[in-house]
């Protein structure tokens, strides 16, 4: 799909909204892929993550340490090449997701929202999640070409 877009009408920025187990599919796939296309590509594009009810951290970092490592090893560096911008939003008692450790320093804008209580799904339909994301999605979350040093 992003190669077809791409083609059509060239894109300058891309945003990711993801959800529990999606969650890990997106960071995997802007990690790994290069969506058929040069892999250089995807680093000269704003890239954002959102990411809502994760278990990257909680889960598979705790249950596959060696499939999914500290964000800050060398496996993860293209991730942090290609990232602008990773807003993560949790529910303080979800079961499956939770905040993310994003390491010391990472490489691009990270932010996490706790929404305090409300489960696994609730953050869906929450007034400020929605607020969150729609800034994001919005010029006004645009932040093309940043990187903090």
């Amino acid at each position: 799909v992003m190669r077809l877009l791409n083609r059509h009408h060239p894109l300058e920025r891309i945003i990711v909204v993801s959800h529990s187990q999606g969650t890990v599919l997106a960071i995997d796939e802007l990690a790994r892929s290069n969506f058929g296309q040069p892999p250089e590509w995807l680093e000269q594009l704003d890239v954002t993550l959102i990411t809502m009810g994760s278990p990257f951290s909680h889960l598979y970092q705790h249950f596959f340490p060696l499939s999914y490592p500290a964000l800050d090893q060398p496996v993860w560096r293209r991730l942090g090449q290609r990232l602008n911008r990773w807003i993560n939003i949790y529910r303080n008692d979800d079961f499956v997701g939770t905040w993310i450790d994003a390491g010391s320093q990472p490489s691009f804008d990270f932010e996490q929202h706790a929404m305090g209580t409300g489960g696994h799904l609730t953050s869906l339909v929450d007034g400020r999640v929605v607020a969150i994301v729609a800034d994001a999605l919005t010029l006004g979350g645009h932040r093309l070409a940043h990187r903090p040093s």
